[in-house]
């Protein structure tokens, strides 16, 4: 096979020079040496191998310059042909301008750069809004913790306090109302029932309070002073939102165990 490669014309020769961006430079391919026009002489030596190899090749890029240097994007599609009496093999193929392609490339490239840049920014700020989250909570928490410890170390003593110089059986039963109160604040119950039930009124909170300490309808009606029939009133929407309607489940039980 000869190693000499000569550029011929073909019948769609005008067509293909219409589409590329210099008609003129490939014209002047036209009857002259490949070998002259590789911008790069190991990217023949790859071609020569690869077809002498496989027989054929399709859309192989290379680049070709012109006498000036300057470079233009080709694909050759060529195969073999075996040879006839004394004519050699030869290579035939057809050789297209990509320049256009190879710009949508680079374009396309530059675009996933930009995205990939634009993915590491927003990684970035997820990481920076997690651990300001993060911080959020920490302090939320540090912040109940402090509050828990006021009322456990600064209010409970003067509860007790009041306890001892109360005289009436009501101002008794307020403090113990009182104290409760707190006592479920240092404790989880009030949250509890809040962050899962947060359709409960503060009246409906106050009494499940109440029937969870033990206190019986009437006991709740004094303390609060309203009737017992409203008292059963709020027991009956709190079986209700709690899910306990027509069932013989305890509520006072179910308080207990669940908050």
């Amino acid at each position: 096979m000869s190693k000499k490669t000569m550029i011929r014309e073909s019948k769609q020769r005008q067509a293909s020079l219409a589409t590329t961006e210099d008609p003129a430079f490939f014209q002047k391919l036209i009857g002259r040496s490949m070998n002259s026009f590789y911008a790069d002489p190991k990217k023949r030596k790859d071609f020569l191998a690869i077809i002498k190899e496989k027989g054929l090749v399709s859309d192989y890029e290379i680049q070709l310059k012109n006498d000036q240097g300057l470079l233009y994007n080709c694909s050759i599609t060529a195969a073999i042909l075996p040879g006839e009496g004394e004519r050699p093999p030869r290579i035939v193929g057809s050789m297209r301008d990509i320049a256009e392609r190879k710009n949508a490339e680079k374009a396309l490239a530059e675009r996933g750069r930009e995205l990939e840049d634009k993915s590491r920014m927003l990684e970035d700020v997820n990481t920076a809004l997690r651990v300001l989250l993060k911080q959020g909570d920490e302090d939320k928490k540090d912040l109940e913790d402090r509050l828990l410890s006021n009322v456990k170390e600064l209010v409970m003593p003067y509860v007790e306090k009041l306890k001892k110089l109360s005289r009436t059986s009501e101002q008794m039963a307020c403090l113990s109302i009182l104290e409760t109160s707190l006592n479920d604040i240092i404790s989880s119950f009030l949250k509890n029932i809040t962050s899962t039930h947060a359709d409960l009124t503060p009246r409906e909170i106050q009494i499940a309070n109440l029937i969870r300490d033990g206190r019986t309808t009437k006991d709740i009606a004094d303390l609060l002073s309203i009737s017992t029939r409203a008292v059963e009133f709020h027991r009956d929407n709190l079986r209700i939102k709690l899910r306990l309607k027509n069932k013989k489940a305890n509520l006072r039980s179910y308080l207990l165990a669940h908050f």
